[in-house]
Parts: structure tokens; sequence; C-alpha cells
């Protein structure tokens, strides 16, 4: 039996999910400016990166202490700066995080789905919740 809670394997999904929209957002941004120029974008993205940070809060200490590879902590504290501001809050930090950071993030928690949950194949599901925004159960 998985050591791991069903509950881990959503918010991992649900966390994942959230990057997938920051992804497709972001997939046509080439430069710094034009992130910056797109409002819509990059609000969008902040509150799908906070919903990232709020997700790490519910996993399992279990889970994280054997992930240690994803810091978590880090994460956590991005979607405080991103939420209550602090006045550290700096668009080129987002930007940087969203082109080099995300898709590392997302291929880590793939693994994890793989190794973890058995679970094969996610970019059907993912592209499915970017068109739909539906949770569904992820199968291999």
């Amino acid at each position: 039996m998985n050591k791991f809670t069903n509950n881990d394997k959503e918010i991992i999904i649900k966390s994942l999910c959230h990057l997938y929209v920051v992804s497709k957002l972001n997939e046509n941004n080439n430069n710094y400016d034009e992130f910056m120029n797109d409002k819509v974008k990059l609000d969008s993205s902040i509150f799908h990166l906070t919903q990232v940070g709020e997700l790490c809060t519910k996993y399992t200490s279990e889970f994280r202490e054997s992930h240690s590879n994803v810091n978590f902590r880090d994460i956590i504290g991005l979607r405080n700066v991103m939420v209550h501001g602090y006045g550290t809050l700096h668009y080129d930090d987002i930007f940087s995080i969203i082109t080099d950071d995300v898709p590392q993030l997302m291929n880590e928690y793939k693994k994890i789905l793989k190794n973890d949950y058995n679970i094969l194949e996610v970019d059907s599901y993912l592209n499915n919740y970017y068109n739909t925004r539906k949770f569904d159960s992820v199968e291999n």
C-alpha cells in the first residue's frame, strides 16, 4: 500500500493543473516586457502560483519529507509574498519563476505521480483541465 494519502495525490494533481495554466498562459511570452504588458496574464499567473503555494500547505508531513527535492517551504513563502505583499514582490522574480522554475516543478510533480501513484500519463488530463477547468479523476 502507498504510504501517502489520496489527499496528497489530489493535491499534487491540482497543483500540477495550476502550474499547467501558468505555463499555457505564458508559452508565447518571450521576454519580460511582453510579460509585463499583459496585465491579465500577469494577474492570472500570480493567482495560479498562489494556489500552488496554498496547496503546498496541505501535504502530509510524510509526503513533504519524502520529497525533499521539492522546496515546499520556498513555494509557500512565495505564496505569502504574493498574497500579503510585504513590499517585496518583484515581477522580474515572478517572470523568472514562470520561465525557469514552473517547468522544472511540473516535471518533478509528474515524476512523483509516476513513481508514487503509478500515474504514467497526465498531459491529456492537464489539457482537459485547461480547457474545461474541471478536476476529474486521473487514471493511467
